[in-house]
């Protein structure tokens, strides 16, 4: 947990089979069951790492970022998943007035289950103040109901995806969305597409 004002930089680190979990009773005025392996609200960076298998029951297998910088170098991000019906974000949560930059890394076979109603099986992006920019990174086999890679909920500001040079390579989805699932309006430049179709449920790309 890295909370409001602190700094955290992750570095060759290995993360794996972590899971968020929602306890008996539930913990009053706590979002529990969320980012299975860190919750952040400061300044987090991860440069280099290895994440794999882990879980969280709502959003955010590995990471719930709802305040602060997520700056995401580089790493491995694979077989993370959430769980629970119309779960989002098999790695990345991103609320509140988040600011996110991804610059690097492999997500590969990430999942939002969500028993065929989750998105995004790598980010979701999930309110109006939140910021999101991907510049760089490798994103393959992900999967959800609505977005194999991202999804933004219908209350989401336009998706900026500034300069993205990302190559997605065959992008698995159950119905809807096999990359990218906007529900409002994004900006796209650059974007290189392979094996997979890009579609939108939004009003307008």
């Amino acid at each position: 947990f890295n909370e409001k004002g602190a700094t955290l930089t992750r570095k060759t680190v290995t993360m794996t089979g972590n899971a968020a979990t929602i306890p008996t009773p539930e913990i009053v005025g706590e979002s529990t069951g969320s980012g299975g392996a860190i919750a952040n609200r400061g300044t987090l960076v991860i440069e280099s790492g290895t994440f794999s298998g882990n879980t969280a029951v709502y959003t955010g297998g590995v990471v719930r970022h709802v305040l602060g910088t997520l700056t995401l170098n580089g790493g491995t991000f694979e077989n993370n998943s959430c769980t629970n019906k119309a779960c989002g974000g098999g790695v990345l949560m991103l609320g509140g007035t988040s600011v996110t930059t991804i610059n690097g890394g492999t997500f590969t076979g990430n999942k939002a289950d969500g028993a065929g109603e989750g998105g995004g099986g790598v980010i979701l992006q999930s309110v109006t103040t939140s910021k999101l920019t991907v510049a760089g990174g490798l994103f393959k086999n992900n999967s959800s109901a609505y977005g194999g890679v991202i999804a933004t909920l219908a209350t989401a500001t336009p998706l900026q995806l500034a300069r993205l040079m990302t190559i997605f390579v065959r992008q698995e989805r159950f119905s809807d969305g096999a990359m990218l699932s906007f529900w409002e309006e994004g900006l796209l430049t650059g974007i290189l597409c392979r094996a997979r179709e890009l579609a939108l449920e939004g009003e307008r790309l």
